[in-house]
């Protein structure tokens, strides 16, 4: 209505569900992010942090609403997501286990370079951390996450450092603690 008389204006509407975009395509539903979780865990740390992530989760899924919102407080971190995959049963919590748990070298006359093999059931954000208990043992690397895996599996090299070793039998043990697990590795 106007002082200059009445006119009619048609007009359509269309309500559609936004969806987050991403280099994977397009995340609908939470069955499509744990698909791209699966296949390009950076770009889905990348969304779930992002504003956009809330037109993933459906209006019914409360649930899942409130364990994204409680994951959201305090800083990013890729745990997060795991947690929140694993909150929501969309995956499993993986469990890993040492290919063996023990080595005896005999004679080491030199330092050498050795491996011990960390197997996983599960695909995942995974951080794992190694130490030693002994000054002959020194592993490669302290720190690992998803990405040093190949497959299901994931070579962590250690060196037996032949000028730490005194004479007769010594003994030390390689401490690999993984999300709720603590594997150790024993070395005589």
């Amino acid at each position: 209505l106007c002082n200059q008389g009445e006119y009619r204006l048609p007009f359509g509407v269309a309500v559609v569900r936004l969806c987050a975009d991403t280099a994977g395509g397009t995340v609908r539903d939470l069955a499509d992010f744990t698909r791209l979780a699966k296949e390009n865990p950076t770009e889905a740390y990348r969304l779930f942090f992002s504003r956009n992530f809330k037109q993933v989760i459906k209006p019914e899924e409360k649930r899942e609403l409130l364990l994204y919102e409680a994951l959201c407080q305090g800083p990013a971190a890729a745990v997060k997501v795991e947690e929140f995959l694993l909150g929501c049963g969309r995956k499993e919590q993986a469990e890993f286990s040492l290919e063996r748990a023990e080595a005896e070298y005999w004679q080491v006359q030199e330092s050498c370079r050795e491996e011990i093999v960390l197997r996983r059931s599960q695909w995942g954000f995974v951080e794992v951390s190694a130490a030693s208990d002994a000054a002959f043992l020194v592993p490669e690397k302290t720190r690992m996450t998803e990405e040093d895996f190949i497959g299901s599996s994931l070579a962590i090299p250690f060196y037996i450092r032949e000028e730490e070793l005194h004479a007769g039998k010594n003994y030390g043990r390689i401490s690999l603690k993984l999300p709720g697990q603590t594997l150790s590795f024993a070395v005589c």
